[in-house]
């Protein structure tokens, strides 16, 4: 730990993962249907 590497345990943190587009796709989606119930629970609350 201390002689200037990265913790293994932690390197997917430092990893860029731009190069994967089927990672950026599954978090987009993930962040999609985790926002869904709430956009439905708002359009629901504001025109009731």
């Amino acid at each position: 730990m201390l002689d200037g590497r990265f913790d293994p345990g932690f390197e997917h943190l430092f990893r860029n993962g731009d190069e994967d587009p089927s990672r950026q796709r599954r978090i987009l989606i993930a962040v999609f249907l985790g926002a869904l119930p709430f956009a439905v629970l708002a359009l629901l609350t504001a025109f009731v």
